[in-house]
């Protein structure tokens, strides 16, 4: 079976044995590889075609040039849903603060543009004649991702003020990645815009596939986690994910900094990211002054939602002493 992917075409064809030889030829079509997770089965990394050999698996094209094969089954994959908290009301005063505006698109923009993968993925530790240092040192960010995505598979997808963010369950590398991503999107929005965020992390069945479908049970666990479990500007984390999480993440700071919390369930917030050894933002005058100013947003627009930043404030001060 041959996909063609164009602007405005999606062709299905059966390929013999002479018509795959005249693809593999053809001057337009740029390299072959093999995808390392699916054992022989062809793909075209670069080019404008894309071909599997299952009638029941789809072609799609990332926006990074990698053509990869994604199956339509279900898949055991660890999801975070994630809300951003105060966007509505930095909408609304965008519509006549050009600062805060532009402050908007340049987060929204550099998370489409794959700003989480460049992160997450730069900083996997890499060996060259100087010894060992964060890839994105030694490599650009394409062939940075063109090198370990087959092998991690994290997608992050972004619709308004909500982003999910999923991994193969059972893949180590790809469930730290997946915490530190988390980790990283709280820092960037409380740092750039001063927003807190509410998330909820569940593992199960869940197609997720870039720039494409995005939907199973475990999508509606990590969505139910975050809207009715959370509550705070916290991460809520299920039993079976947290068990996932132990088993793969063993003895990281990553895990370590997922705790009970006052009910009873396994969560995370941003003091706990803050104190996070990949967190270098140290400054305390810097995090209470942010804080101080998210309370004075919500006292103006949403006073009854004050529990919520209060519950993030006496956090904070548990900890401030610890800061310079």
């Amino acid at each position: 079976m041959l996909v063609l992917l164009a602007a405005d075409l999606i062709k299905v064809v059966t390929l013999n044995a002479d018509h795959l030889a005249a693809v593999r030829a053809a001057d337009d079509v740029g390299a072959v590889g093999v995808a390392a997770d699916l054992a022989d089965e062809p793909y075209f990394a670069r080019g404008r075609l894309a071909f599997c050999g299952h009638d029941d698996t789809l072609i799609k094209h990332s926006c990074y040039g990698l053509g990869l094969v994604a199956s339509m089954d279900y898949e055991s994959r660890l999801i975070c849903f994630i809300d951003l908290l105060g966007f509505k009301a930095a909408i609304d005063q965008s519509v006549y603060d050009s600062v805060v505006r532009k402050r908007i698109y340049d987060v929204i923009e550099s998370l489409g543009n794959g700003e989480i993968e460049r992160l997450v993925y730069g900083a996997i530790p890499v060996v060259d004649v100087d010894g060992v240092r964060p890839a994105r040192e030694v490599y650009d960010h394409e062939v940075i991702y063109n090198q370990f995505y087959p092998g991690i598979r994290m997608e992050v997808t972004q619709f308004s003020d909500s982003f999910v963010i999923s991994a193969p369950a059972e893949n180590a590398a790809s469930c730290e990645m997946l915490i530190k991503s988390i980790f990283a999107v709280k820092l960037m929005f409380f740092v750039s815009l001063g927003m807190m965020m509410r998330g909820g992390i569940a593992v199960g069945d869940l197609v997720h596939v870039k720039n494409g479908p995005l939907f199973g049970p475990a999508m509606n666990e990590a969505y139910g986690l975050e809207s009715s479990g959370a509550i705070y500007p916290r991460v809520v984390v299920s039993e079976a994910a947290k068990k996932i999480l132990d088993a793969n993440l063993s003895g990281t700071d990553a895990v370590d900094l997922i705790g009970v919390d006052f009910d009873g369930r396994y969560s995370f917030d941003l003091i706990d990211v803050l104190q996070w050894s990949g967190s270098a933002i140290r400054d305390k005058v810097f995090i209470g002054e942010q804080l101080k100013r998210i309370e004075e947003d919500v006292k103006a627009g949403h006073a009854n939602a004050h529990p919520k930043i209060a519950y993030l404030l006496n956090r904070w001060r548990s900890v401030e002493r610890d800061y310079c």
